[in-house]
């Protein structure tokens, strides 16, 4: 678990938590009743985004609905990212940039 710092772009609501990191994952996620608790502001999406498993089969959670648009900052270092809504997710998934350097 990685030690993170999320502050939303638009009203700079601020929030911290531990993350799981997973360098191979295909988008950022975050559990609903994180968003909820820390009172961060979500944007609908147009379209929900379908979600997928490793298999291929569709994931039992649904579909993506809203984004939280966060700067995301980690042991020094901080992005932008788009973090999904995902309701069989708990607390944050970010997919780093680049892999963090081991800690000695």
């Amino acid at each position: 678990m990685l030690p993170i710092h999320l502050k939303t772009m638009d009203t700079m609501e601020e929030a911290s938590s531990k993350a799981m990191v997973d360098t191979g994952a295909t988008g950022d996620f975050i559990d609903q009743d994180f968003i909820r608790n820390a009172k961060l502001p979500t944007h609908k999406l147009s379209q929900p985004i379908p979600v997928y498993n490793v298999n291929g089969t569709p994931n039992e959670a649904g579909s993506i609905h809203e984004v939280v648009d966060m700067i995301m900052t980690y042991g020094g270092h901080s992005e932008q990212i788009l973090l999904t809504d995902s309701a069989g997710l708990k607390n944050t998934i970010p997919r780093l940039t680049f892999a963090p350097a081991p800690s000695r």
